[in-house]
C-alpha cells in the first residue's frame, strides 16, 4: 500500500471510530435566544388563574396551554446534524411515557434547541386524570420530567437530562 493509501485508510478508520455524535450538556429553561442558547433557566411557572373556571383537570391544562409558557432545551453537537438523524422526547419518569418535543430547531448545523408547551406536557403526563376534578394541590408542586435525545443510529446511546418544573398558582 502506498503512503497516500495508508493515510487515506487511517483517516477513514478515525472517521468511523469518531462517528458517534457527542453532545454538550443539555441545558433547560423557559426560553432560548435566536442562537439557541437558553436565556431563562428558571423552571418555576407562575399563573394567576380564576380557579372557579377549572372544573376538571383538562380545563386547567387548556388554560396553561393557551398561556403559551414553554419548557425549552438546548445542546450542541460536535458534528453537523439533520432532523432525520435524531428525535427529542419529553419523558414522564413515573409512567415511562414519552412524547416528542413540539418544536426542534437546528441552528448553525450543530446546535439543537426546542421546546414543548407546559400545557401539552401536563396533558400528556396526566392524561389519565384529565377528567378528574381539579384540585390546586395536585399541580402546585414540583413535576419531574426527563428530556431524552435519541440518535437515529441504534449504535449511539440516547442522552438524557432529568429536571423538574413547578407551577405556582396565585
Amino acid at each position: 500500500m502506498t503512503k497516500m493509501g495508508k493515510i487515506f485508510c487511517l483517516i477513514f478508520i478515525l472517521a468511523l471510530c469518531c462517528s458517534k455524535e457527542s453532545l454538550t450538556k443539555i441545558t433547560i429553561g423557559q426560553s432560548f435566544s435566536a442562537d439557541g442558547i437558553i436565556k431563562d433557566e428558571t423552571l418555576v411557572f407562575r399563573f394567576q388563574p380564576q380557579r372557579e373556571k377549572f372544573v376538571k383537570n383538562k380545563d386547567f391544562f387548556n388554560f396553561i396551554y393557551f398561556e403559551g409558557d414553554t419548557l425549552c432545551f438546548s445542546f450542541k453537537l460536535n458534528a453537523r446534524i439533520d432532523k432525520k438523524d435524531f428525535a427529542v422526547f419529553f419523558v414522564n419518569p413515573k409512567s415511562g411515557g414519552k412524547y416528542p418535543a413540539e418544536r426542534i430547531d437546528i441552528i448553525d448545523g450543530n446546535r439543537v434547541a426546542g421546546f414543548s408547551l407546559i400545557g401539552s406536557i401536563l396533558e400528556h403526563f396526566f392524561r389519565e386524570q384529565a377528567d378528574s376534578p381539579f384540585k390546586t394541590e395536585d399541580f402546585d408542586k414540583a413535576i419531574p420530567f426527563v428530556i431524552r435525545f435519541e440518535p437515529a443510529l441504534s449504535s449511539n446511546a440516547p442522552r438524557e437530562v432529568n429536571g423538574e418544573f413547578k407551577i405556582e398558582l396565585r
